[in-house]
Parts: structure tokens; C-alpha cells; sequence
């Protein structure tokens, strides 16, 4: 795929890239035309999920345009909230799809909170779930991506990235001896894995 190509690719995605309103600029996902969903740690984390309808927020998509949302899903353990709108956020809701291991994927975020959302690429790195229902990425890391939508080449919505990991951590099997070399070697290459919240779970959360 050319450079243009993917610039047109992450262009057209952005649409489904929303941000609070407020200075941490912490980013949105849309995942219905009447839903979109973000990470909970952090600015969020003081939501009651037992009362969600009682909290609002504004989110903006990449226009400026406002949107007046009320939460209505709050999940601590699994690390994600879900807003809604009367008005629609967009009308062509984006594909939701199942991620596959090694799969190429775009995050986008908003790393400079003054300037306008970035991409990175990375790779699936497990389709296994860990215990709070979450999946493994190569990157995401970065602060500013929390909350952003991660696609595949299709432009199908895999999930949200929610977090970071050490891949030790993670893979946990660097410390055996007659594996040490090849972990370490993957330890190097991904020091911090994603964590990604499947866009399967955050659907079966607000429809």
C-alpha cells in the first residue's frame, strides 16, 4: 500500500476520532452513530458505574463540532465508559470485527494535546484474552492514545486501546533458560505492549 494511500486510509478513520472537551483532550471512539466509548482509569475513573445516567460530558470530533453526551456504561475492571448522544456522531456507524493475531493495525490519538491527532501501526500480538477480557497490541504505549480507536487496513474497528503493559509482563516466560534469547529478543523489540479493549465487548456494552 502507498504512503498516500494510508494518509487517505487514516484521513477517512479520523471521523471516528472524538476528544473530550477539556485540557487532557482525552480521546473518543466511535463505535455506533449514537455511541462512543473511551478509556475509565484516570479523569473518568470517578464515574459511578451504579449511576451513570446522572453524569454528562461534552466530546468534539475533528471539526470542532460539539456533541452533549451522558454516560451510560461504566466498566472499572475492564477499563472503559461509554457515552451517548441524542444527535447522531456520524452517519455511517464504523465495522466492528474480531482482531486476528499478527494482524496490521492503526491507532490514532492525540499525543500533543495542541495539535492534531497522530498515527502509529502495530501488530496484534495475542488474540488471547487476558482476565479482564482484553487483547495485546505492539504499540500504544505513548501518552495521548488512550481512548483511541484502533483499525485494520480493512478500516474495520478492532477495539480501543485502554492501556500499556510491560511485554514481560505480559509474555512472562524471560526468565527460562532455553527461552531467554528469543523472549529477550521480543522483550527489546516491544518493551511496552498495548492493552486493547475488543470493540466486541464494548458493543455488547451499549446496544
Amino acid at each position: 500500500m502507498l504512503f498516500s494511500e494510508i494518509d487517505d486510509r487514516v484521513h477517512k478513520l479520523a471521523q471516528y476520532l472524538f476528544c473530550e472537551k477539556s485540557d487532557t483532550k482525552a480521546c473518543f471512539t466511535v463505535i455506533s452513530t449514537h455511541h462512543a466509548a473511551s478509556f475509565y482509569h484516570g479523569p473518568h475513573k470517578h464515574w459511578d458505574p451504579k449511576s451513570t445516567g446522572n453524569h454528562t460530558m461534552t466530546i468534539c470530533n475533528q471539526a470542532g463540532q460539539e456533541f452533549q453526551t451522558k454516560i451510560v456504561a461504566c466498566n472499572p475492571e475492564v477499563d472503559f465508559v461509554i457515552v451517548s448522544s441524542d444527535v447522531p456522531f456520524v452517519t455511517v456507524a464504523p465495522r466492528l470485527c474480531l482482531p486476528n493475531k499478527s494482524e496490521r493495525y492503526i491507532l490514532l490519538g492525540y499525543p500533543k494535546p495542541n495539535t492534531g491527532y497522530e498515527a502509529l501501526e502495530g501488530i496484534i500480538t495475542s488474540v488471547l484474552l487476558d482476565d479482564e477480557g482484553r487483547l495485546r497490541g505492539s504499540r500504544g504505549s505513548q501518552r495521548g492514545y488512550n481512548g483511541g480507536p484502533m483499525f485494520n487496513y480493512k478500516g474495520e474497528l478492532l477495539g480501543i486501546n485502554v492501556a500499556d503493559k510491560s511485554s514481560q509482563q505480559c509474555i512472562g516466560l524471560s526468565n527460562r533458560s532455553t527461552l531467554e534469547k528469543p523472549f529477550s529478543e521480543i522483550n527489546d523489540a516491544f518493551p511496552s505492549l498495548s492493552v486493547m479493549v475488543p470493540s466486541c465487548i464494548l458493543a455488547s456494552s451499549s446496544f
